[in-house]
């Protein structure tokens, strides 16, 4: 007779994947339990898109009320930000009810990240802006599902005050990207400053995608709407650069500089796609720039069915400029189809 071998099954217990969710924050919201956890419970105030930040993962999305939010309360730290980790999207334009994301209408309910943390800001006056947060957005390493969508982003004061000064901090107003590959739509990026480059958005190397966006009064002593260095391969399109007389109210009395400028004096290998992008930038008559619509050093650019429109007053090139510190020239421009009016 045989005897009976017992038979041992092992279980292996395989943990599901966590589910992606969404998170709802509706500054206007008065009740409920402020946990984010539905348009009833959203979290409220104006901290409430920082705390929704704070329990946000991978593959979140976060839905935004109309209203205004701020990185830090009342005389909280410049060094204060929205920091978005990777594969968050940041969703605005709801009015707090919709059920879906395509409900949304962001021109009608307009969200404002904001950098002015004390609200004493008066617009186009750098003098209002000195308590003001270093960076409103920071982005860095970001997977391309990290998203920015209808957002106006303001406020930003990237310049070497005596609190908290790091590298970065001279560049980046509104928006900071250092890496990874993000993506920017249908936002309105206004009144940001910084004291050296890319007063509205600032790019360090990665991949951005930046379309249907709105760029006006950001200024910088170089790319004062949007600078690119450090390896970036940034791809812009429709998208509008739009200032009258802009002038020296930037900080520490530096000029506007350009609407886009690619790469700084030191960088090479960097390379910008343009297309189907507005720019119509005049700066002050005692002012002068070389490229006011688009300025491109050591690097490459593609500009493609562009309108540059009354871009005046500039040094060498009103509409674009292109040349380098370097012999021979490392910059390689392609205009293709474009409006020089």
């Amino acid at each position: 007779m045989r005897a009976l071998v017992p038979l041992c099954v092992a279980i292996v217990l395989i943990p599901a994947p966590s589910m992606a969710s969404v998170i709802f924050v509706n500054r206007a919201l008065t009740t409920g339990a402020n946990d984010g956890s539905s348009w009833t419970n959203a979290f409220r105030g104006r901290p409430g898109v920082q705390q929704a930040l704070a329990v946000a993962g991978a593959g979140d999305e976060i839905w935004i009320a109309a209203g205004s939010y701020a990185p830090a309360p009342t005389g909280g730290s410049p060094a204060s930000a929205f920091v978005i980790p990777s594969g968050v999207a940041l969703l605005g334009g709801f009015a707090g009810h919709e059920a879906e994301a395509a409900q949304r209408e962001p021109a009608t309910n307009q969200v404002i990240l904001t950098g002015d943390l004390n609200s004493n800001d008066k617009p186009s006056d750098s003098s209002t802006k000195f308590d003001n947060a270093f960076h409103v957005v920071r982005v860095a390493n970001a997977t391309s599902g990290t998203i920015i969508d209808g957002c106006t982003i303001e406020g930003g004061l990237a310049e070497d005050r005596p609190m908290g000064v790091t590298p970065d901090v001279f560049a980046g107003g509104g928006v900071l990207i250092d890496g990874g590959a993000p993506t920017l739509r249908r936002c309105i990026i206004r009144e940001n400053e910084a004291s050296q480059f890319g007063g509205g958005i600032r790019i360090i190397g990665g991949a951005t995608l930046i379309e249907d966006c709105s760029l006006t009064r950001n200024h910088a002593f170089g790319g004062a709407y949007i600078h690119t260095g450090g390896g970036a391969t940034t791809t812009i399109r429709r998208c509008s650069f739009v200032e009258a007389n802009a002038n020296l109210n930037s900080v520490r009395g530096g000029a506007i500089g350009q609407g886009i400028s690619v790469t700084g004096p030191v960088d090479t290998g960097s390379s910008m796609l343009i297309e189907d992008c507005y720019f119509s930038i005049q700066l002050a008559p005692f002012l002068a720039a070389d490229g006011v619509g688009v300025k491109v050093y050591a690097g490459d650019a593609v500009i493609r069915r562009c309108r540059f429109i009354r871009c005046t007053h500039g040094g060498s090139g009103g509409g674009v400029s292109a040349g380098s510190f370097s012999i021979p020239p490392t910059s390689h421009v392609t205009i293709d189809r474009c409006d020089f009016i």
